[in-house]
């Protein structure tokens, strides 16, 4: 039996595209989160990868996303605390107390809330593309 076509996500698409656009966190580190959430999808994935080296992800910091490593010296505080927070929300197991003091000290909560809303539509859109990749 084959697989029927994947749901039509464009409107997710444009409700993430909305918070961007309308969002206080920068671009860049939206992107960043982005990226960690999607990984998991390899269409996504690589469409996603464009738009964040048009936001100013290098290639650099995009291995560091395919590696989980938020240690890499690419990443200032404020990234590396997005990365993390990504990391962690993405997992579906919540972020704890010293991920989120730490995302705290550099962010405000409506970035915060930003970054959350953000990190769960591209994480919705990253899942169903999944159940139709293989």
């Amino acid at each position: 039996m084959s697989r029927p076509a994947p749901p039509d996500v464009g409107d997710l698409e444009a409700l993430a595209v909305g918070l961007r656009s309308n969002a206080t966190l920068p671009a860049l580190l939206l992107e960043l989160a982005r990226m960690i959430v999607v990984r998991r999808s390899a269409a996504w994935s690589e469409r996603c990868a464009t738009d964040a080296r048009v936001a100013g992800l290098s290639d650099r910091v995009l291995e560091a996303v395919d590696e989980e490593d938020w240690t890499d010296a690419a990443f200032d505080d404020r990234a590396r605390a997005v990365f993390r927070y990504a990391l962690l929300f993405d997992a579906g197991h919540g972020v704890g107390a010293s991920a989120f003091d730490e995302i705290a000290t550099q962010l405000q909560p409506g970035e915060i809330a930003e970054l959350s809303l953000y990190c769960s539509i591209w994480g919705a859109i990253a899942r169903v593309a999944v159940a139709f990749e293989h």
